[in-house]
């Protein structure tokens, strides 16, 4: 016979699902990009500029997300979802013209938000989206 803490048990996770899914999204990511404790990207695969900016930006935004977990971290040293072009550019070493042409084509995309004229992160809402294409390419 079933007792109501076994449904319980069986119904209601320790874990929640955010934290369950960012440790799924961060380890998928992580076979294309890791990033080094000041947010700067090392790519495993060899990427076209527009996939490298996308990918940078996603694996930035799921650092940020798993950072917020840990209240030790002080909020100064936690990685920023945004990054600036000329981060970019530099990270890519590439010029900050060919970086806004990618950034276009990300945007219209709509893979990417504007946070001002020379700051982008990745639109959250295409986070999953952009990690499960990892999936196919697996």
């Amino acid at each position: 016979m079933t007792t109501l803490e076994d449904v319980r048990k069986s119904l209601i996770k320790e874990e929640s699902f955010q934290e369950k899914e960012l440790k799924e999204l961060g380890e998928k990511i992580a076979k294309i990009c890791t990033l080094d404790k000041d947010g700067n990207a090392l790519f495993h695969r060899d990427l076209s500029e527009k996939d490298k900016i996308k990918y940078f930006l996603t694996a930035r935004f799921i650092a940020r997300k798993i950072e917020d977990f840990f209240e030790d971290i002080p909020e100064e040293k936690k990685i920023k979802a945004e990054v600036k072009k000329k981060e970019i550019a530099r990270l890519l070493k590439k010029p900050k013209e060919q970086i806004r042409a990618r950034l276009s084509d990300l945007r219209k995309e709509g893979l990417i938000e504007d946070i001002d004229r020379n700051t982008h992160k990745i639109n959250a809402l295409k986070v999953y989206e952009i990690v499960k294409e990892l999936d196919k390419n697996d």
